[in-house]
């Protein structure tokens, strides 16, 4: 917000910023911008399964964008760190988010709609063969679709969920293990961007310091779990002056947990309305949510206590393929192409050894980093995930 308050006399502001400021935010008194060319993206590499985040040139509109927020109220200039014939050869555009995002929703959408051919369906902007193939194996490994490439039962449910795909099947497999209370939780963390904030290097130490104290559970088994963890402590401290200072102390984004409480209430009335379709009889007032710790008529118990085990498998319905084995150098290797993967510095498992780990989030920039992890039986891939994992051979 400082970027909004206005200098005094004789003073002058200097912005830094990513091209958010290209179009989502006007900021009045701009004289001169100073535009490096590049810009950082993240895009989604259906080859290898993950994201990468790029450093890449950006378009001629985009230059045109960062131009434009200079002499809005008066005249400005516009510096460009590069040369006239590199301008020359950007892109006139840039290219449609659908060319560099996963597609494994839209694709399940289609499929629920009654699309059978995706490959030959008409898109305005078509994201190609290979990604259209990736989004099909993946909605096949979380069990939407069946052999003959038809939306199933689970597919149907999944694609009501207001969730990417991976997060749907967690959900219904979680309530089917009867964590779904917790669990709701944890997805409704994962929903909201930079819920837990980046410290710098002068205070990383403290604060992971602070959250392996505060979070026993997340010590031992990672990092679903202590975001389960910080969220009830979030919410004990409701009402009080300490909710922004106890935010800080554990780098945790006081405006994102507020909006994880209003994401969790809509997740459970998506799965209220899910379990009703599904009961014999429709008519009977039916939930699996309630203010109470139980529902008098089905005897239901929402006050769920908390399983790790069965927390943690109900998440690997989801993201079975973001696994890896752990080695004795406390090296990993993905179960599914065998690559080297690295566990984030901001992970609570950071430094430890594990059998083997799951992952919500591959991303490489130097190398490969595991994000959001958490420790895994090996042996449960098979019980999770037979379809996928009978030719693994989780006991090497």
């Amino acid at each position: 917000m400082k970027v909004f308050q206005p200098v005094k006399k004789n003073q002058r502001k200097v912005i830094l910023s990513t091209n958010i400021a290209e179009t989502s935010v006007t900021v009045s008194g701009i004289k001169y911008v100073v535009d490096s060319g590049l810009r950082k993206v993240k895009v989604w590499r259906h080859q290898l399964g993950l994201s990468t985040l790029l450093i890449t040139p950006i378009s001629k509109a985009s230059a045109t964008q960062r131009a434009g927020r200079a002499g809005r109220e008066s005249k400005g200039k516009c510096f460009r760190l590069f040369k006239e014939q590199d301008y020359q050869k950007l892109m006139d555009t840039t290219e449609p988010e659908i060319l560099r995002s996963e597609i494994v929703s839209p694709v399940l959408m289609l499929k629920k709609m009654g699309v059978d051919n995706i490959l030959d369906w008409y898109w305005l902007e078509n994201p190609g063969v290979d990604s259209l193939k990736a989004a099909l194996q993946q909605l096949f490994a979380l069990g939407a679709l069946d052999n003959a490439g038809k939306v199933n039962s689970l597919g149907d449910k999944m694609a009501i969920l207001p969730v990417a795909p991976h997060l749907a099947a967690v959900l219904i497999q979680a309530y089917e293990y009867g964590v779904i209370s917790p669990v709701v939780d944890i997805v409704s963390c994962l929903s909201v961007d930079n819920l837990l904030l980046t410290p710098s290097s002068e205070q990383r130490d403290q604060i992971n310091s602070n959250r392996r104290d505060t979070c026993a559970l997340g010590s031992k088994h990672g990092d679903l779990l202590m975001m389960k963890e910080l969220f009830d402590l979030f919410n004990s401290f409701a009402g009080t002056q300490e909710q922004k200072k106890w935010c800080r102390d554990l780098g945790v984004s006081y405006k994102g947990m507020k909006n994880v409480g209003r994401i969790r209430r809509q997740l459970r009335e998506y799965m209220n309305n899910l379990v009703k379709r599904d009961t014999e009889n429709p008519e009977k007032n039916f939930t699996i949510f309630e203010d109470e710790d139980e529902d008098e008529e089905s005897g239901v118990k929402y006050n769920q206590p908390v399983d790790p085990e069965k927390i943690i498998k109900s998440f690997l319905k989801g993201f079975i393929t973001n696994t890896a084995i752990g080695f004795p150098d406390r090296s990993y290797r993905t179960v599914t192409n065998g690559e080297l993967v690295s566990i984030h510095p901001s992970s609570l498992l950071f430094g430890t050894k594990k059998d083997g780990i799951m992952y919500i989030e591959y991303v490489y920039t130097t190398k490969g980093y595991a994000r959001n992890v958490t420790a895994i039986d090996m042996a449960w891939l098979q019980e999770v995930a037979p379809h996928l994992t009978a030719k693994i051979n989780v006991t090497e």
